[in-house]
């Protein structure tokens, strides 16, 4: 009775007509209990559904991979015997990069001396992460050096604009606040031709 009348005090209506014969449904009451019959089959509906799509629904594993602890090996495997398990799906996930990845290993670096920035990286890994052990190159890099790095099977601090240069070395971005100065080479007196190019280059 309490239940009762608490949902006619929510529903601001009479549900129920009371009487010494017993209790009857009012016209609201008869209102509200075929849509509650059409929303409870809804709702056994909508259980049922997504039971049905769950049995469905491939099982979800996420692999991690970084720069130093690559997926390939896991993932060349998966893809001999994925077939025989269509109920699973694969997602690779990356892991955060951070300087600690580089623990133990060979960074090869422009030596001091030649660029402020450059310069200021290595202070912070001397400084902060002094486990990665820093080899020095020529101030110009040069085939050679891409070459000795694949050979080494090292790290080497790169721009962007380099990716491309050694088919067996991969680039990875870094997320810190380094930026490095980047620009055109030219005379300190160029010609008209070159003052106008550079225009259109910087306009």
């Amino acid at each position: 009775m309490n239940q009762v009348n608490a949902l006619e005090a929510d529903l601001g209506v009479k549900l129920f007509q009371r009487s010494p014969r017993g209790i009857v449904l009012t016209e609201a009451g008869e209102s509200v209990y075929k849509d509650a019959k059409s929303l409870l089959k809804g709702y056994e509906r909508l259980i049922r559904n997504a039971r049905e799509a769950a049995s469905r629904s491939p099982f979800l594993i996420r692999v991690g991979t970084s720069f130093l602890a690559p997926c390939k090996i896991l993932m060349d495997l998966w893809a001999e015997v994925n077939d025989r398990f269509p109920q699973f799906k694969v997602q690779i996930v990356p892991f955060e990069y951070t300087l600690e990845e580089l623990n133990g290993e060979t960074l090869m670096m422009v030596r001091r001396g030649d660029s402020i920035v450059l310069d200021q990286i290595r202070n912070e890994i001397e400084k902060e992460h002094p486990q990665i052990q820093i080899e020095d190159t020529p101030y110009f890099y040069d085939f050679h050096v891409f070459n000795q790095c694949e050979q080494q099977q090292c790290v080497m601090l790169t721009l962007a604009g380099w990716a491309d240069i050694h088919p067996s070395l991969k680039t990875i971005s870094v997320d810190w606040n380094y930026t490095m100065p980047y620009g055109l080479i030219y005379p300190l007196k160029p010609s008209e031709d070159v003052l106008h190019f550079l225009d259109i280059i910087t306009g």
